[in-house]
């Protein structure tokens, strides 16, 4: 299987402290994205800043993805 990689290139993924947006994480620092993980859960967030630490560009923000203000404004950023 060819690999994907990303260098130079963002990802914002939503939902990012579950399992799946963790192992999203984690493909997608090890394809070289720069990564902007999303969560409601801000203990979740710094759960995935620890285990991810050291593994390529990672940014957190606490975020609900339905409060349409806040992801425009995330997407202003």
């Amino acid at each position: 299987m060819q690999r994907i990689m990303l260098d130079q290139h963002s990802i914002l993924i939503a939902g990012a402290g579950g399992r799946l947006g963790d192992a999203i994480v984690q493909a997608s620092l090890e394809a070289g994205a720069r990564v902007i993980a999303v969560d409601s859960s801000q203990p979740a967030l710094d759960a995935l800043l620890e285990r991810h630490a050291g593994k390529g560009p990672l940014e957190a923000k606490q975020l609900d993805i339905g409060d349409q203000t806040a992801g425009r404004g995330l997407l202003e950023q």
